[in-house]
């Protein structure tokens, strides 16, 4: 379990990372044309996060439930 902890936590990294990338694309482009640019072409991934966040809850939980990672 401990594994897939630390694979998630490295997945939610780069995720987060490119969801504020995302962010600071939608900041230009309303700043310059009006629009977000970034959700309008697919590149916000804030379900791709959620996700990632429930399936950490999930080890989390798992963990405690089965006394690991002491």
């Amino acid at each position: 379990m401990g594994e897939e902890q630390l694979r998630l936590s490295s997945a939610y990294a780069t995720a987060a990372k490119q969801q504020q990338q995302a962010r600071s694309n939608d900041i230009a482009g309303v700043i310059l044309i009006g629009l977000p640019v970034s959700s309008l072409s697919g590149d916000n991934i804030a379900p791709e996060i959620a996700r990632l966040k429930g399936e950490q809850e999930a080890v989390r939980r798992a963990m405690i439930t089965k006394s690991c990672g002491k």
